[in-house]
């Protein structure tokens, strides 16, 4: 049996902290929406639970609300990859359930759509 001393037990609980930290960060998810330049696709996330059916609608599409239907991965998550963009700035919402559009809350670029809401922005 090792007794250790409380100057030990405290190095130990710092290192446990910094490690417990160090996983955090390097656990992070990669923003969305990614753009993987190595597999030239480029990937949208949701997370919402109260729906049955979303699509990916925007300005690369012309708004089509059916073309690009994601894919419900687990319990709340919505998931699609489409092929890579050309170089350009596009718009785009998520249409849930063939009845409400919704910005993407995981992009922090967005712009005024010239009404009461905002799109959110891509940038390839």
């Amino acid at each position: 049996m090792i007794i250790l001393t409380p100057f030990v037990n405290v190095l130990h609980f710092q290192l446990s902290a910094i490690l417990s930290i160090i996983k955090h960060i390097t656990m992070k998810p990669h923003p969305f929406p990614f753009i993987d330049e190595r597999k030239k696709t480029i990937q949208f996330h949701l997370k919402l639970g109260a729906a049955s059916h979303v699509a990916l609608s925007g300005s690369f599409n012309h708004w089509a609300k059916d073309e690009l239907e994601m894919k419900h991965v687990k319990d709340d998550d919505w998931l699609i990859e489409i092929p890579m963009l050309p170089r350009g700035k596009y718009y785009y919402r998520f249409f849930i359930d063939d009845k409400m559009w919704m910005e993407d809350i995981e992009n922090q670029l967005r712009e005024p759509d010239g009404v009461v809401g905002f799109y959110s922005v891509l940038k390839v």
